[in-house]
């Protein structure tokens, strides 16, 4: 049974091209909650939030894929096995979507985030952050219009 995708707005935001399409994902026992908060805000901001329940790096990017999104924003809690991430980037090179950036988030170490940024991770987002942080991260890496998705 595929995991369900869970889409927060479908609106197309006037006289400035596309909203910004954010997939949300976890991996290990992330808190859920904090992950819904989270596609609150970025809906609240005037985007677009998916959120895919699979901890699965095929299933993250297959979505990814499908919904055309431009960035993935991934929840990891402690001990989560880091190269899940390595598999994300790897499945995004091979469907050739490396368009889309890939941003970390939980209780790592520098030394993990380090890790992560070597992958092609493009940012981390400390657990207990103001989930603010990340909406402007995402305004400050999409500032120009994007053009519609090619059907």
């Amino acid at each position: 049974k595929a995991a369900p995708v869970v889409q927060f707005s479908f609106e197309e935001k006037p006289m400035s091209g596309r909203m910004v399409r954010v997939l949300l994902a976890k991996f290990g026992k992330s808190d859920e909650g904090d992950l819904w908060r989270m596609a609150r805000n970025i809906r609240d901001a005037g985007e677009e939030a998916i959120y895919t329940e699979s901890q699965k790096p095929e299933v993250i990017v297959g979505a990814a894929v499908q919904e055309s999104v431009d960035y993935i924003a991934i929840a990891a809690s402690p001990g989560t096995d880091l190269s899940l991430f390595r598999r994300v980037m790897e499945l995004l090179r091979k469907a050739e979507a490396t368009d889309i950036l890939v941003s970390a988030g939980g209780e790592l170490s520098e030394e993990e985030q380090e890790f992560l940024k070597r992958e092609g991770v493009h940012s981390f987002f400390p657990t207990n952050g103001d989930h603010d942080d990340l909406v402007d991260w995402i305004r400050g890496h999409f500032t120009e219009p994007l053009d519609p998705p090619v059907s």
